[in-house]
């Protein structure tokens, strides 16, 4: 059995889909049995090996989806290919399309008018195209049935993981490095911030202005540029935004941080929060179905749209150290339920049984 998993967004800071792509690869290639290739573009060419078909323009849409995979297919002898979202459109192997969430049809708002196209047209048809249907979560399944019921039949549930990079540094050193790499020597809270608006870190900013006046020694480190941010607030003094940075760092900053925030009002999983919780980082989530099946009940939720219950829960975690060190052990055990080599095993299954159909 032969599969190529479609790689072309990987290199270019794609977020969940590059993460996802990346560590399933990564995974899967460790089960020697099994022919498990990667396409990438210019963008990915760091990714080196025998595995590894790097194209130049498998980036351009048109290009990979009408010539350059089904070519590789016909030159390979590949019998699956794995993509996210988008399949080939000219069918010449059986094919496993990931559809992460579906966001685009609650926030229209926040796709430009080209990924609303791509997602209202090509999604359906790469649908209809699939063998199988990968998802992060039964709340996705959910969501997958109710737009396509036509489909239920070809869902298959996978859960993510966090990767390895991240994991527990013990507190004298994080505290160094976190010195040493960003000049930080005051407690701070921790967020992500992205290109989509799904993230709403205007209203943990509001948050953070509102708990700042009773902690004026905190700060709010911001990963992920300045996307979406109002002008108003990119001059308050304890904002530090962060770009660009790697994920040892990022690994050191879940370590190092006094509660991780992460606020989105829509998923499909929520990656991020298993990261943090690999580093035993206190985290206020959005009360949201996806991360309520995630995470078990195990930290803090908060309405998306309520910015002042935000700022009473991050108070209320920085005030009572007994609360919060209860929280912190609880939610640190869900950890045992998510790895890439369940994710990669699950995965693989789903292969297997497509290549003896």
């Amino acid at each position: 059995m032969k599969v190529l998993i479609d790689g072309h967004m990987i290199g270019s800071n794609e977020g969940g889909n590059e993460r996802y792509t990346k560590n399933l690869f990564f995974s899967l290639i460790k089960n020697k049995k099994e022919n498990i290739s990667l396409l990438v573009g210019e963008p990915g060419k760091s990714l080196q090996g025998k595995d590894v078909f790097v194209r130049k323009g498998a980036d351009n849409n048109v290009y990979r989806l009408f010539y350059l995979i089904p070519r590789l297919v016909r030159t390979y002898g590949i019998d699956i290919i794995h993509s996210n979202y988008i399949a080939p459109f000219y069918k010449n192997a059986k094919l496993v399309v990931t559809v992460h969430d579906f966001c685009f049809k609650y926030f229209p708002q926040y796709f430009s008018l080209r990924e609303r196209l791509i997602f209202n047209y090509l999604l359906p048809y790469s649908l209809i195209l699939s063998d199988s249907i990968i998802v992060p979560s039964e709340f996705t399944k959910k969501e997958l049935a109710k737009f396509y019921p036509q489909h239920i039949k070809k869902i298959n549930v996978v859960y993510e993981a966090a990767e390895d990079v991240f994991n527990l540094i013990s507190k004298n050193k994080t505290k160094k490095m976190i010195t040493k790499t960003f000049k930080l020597n005051n407690p701070f809270l921790l967020a992500l911030n992205g290109k989509n608006s799904k993230k709403n870190i205007n209203r943990i900013i509001e948050a953070y202005i509102i708990v700042q006046e009773k902690f004026p020694e905190l700060k709010l480190v911001i990963v992920g540029g300045n996307f979406n941010i109002n002008k108003k607030y990119m001059n308050i003094k304890g904002i530090i935004i962060l770009d660009n940075i790697k994920d040892k760092e990022l690994n050191l900053l879940y370590n190092a941080t006094s509660v991780f925030i992460y606020f989105s009002v829509y998923e499909g999983f929520g990656l991020p929060i298993l990261e943090a919780l690999k580093c035993k980082a206190l985290v206020i989530c959005s009360d949201i179905e996806v991360h309520r099946e995630i995470t078990k009940n195990t930290v803090i939720y908060v309405d998306p749209f309520n910015e002042k219950d935000l700022a009473t829960k991050i108070e209320l975690l920085l005030k009572d150290r007994s609360y919060a060190e209860k929280i912190r052990t609880k939610s640190f055990a869900i950890n045992k339920i998510y790895s890439w080599e369940k994710t990669a095993k699950e995965t693989l299954k789903i292969y297997e049984f497509l290549d003896k159909k």
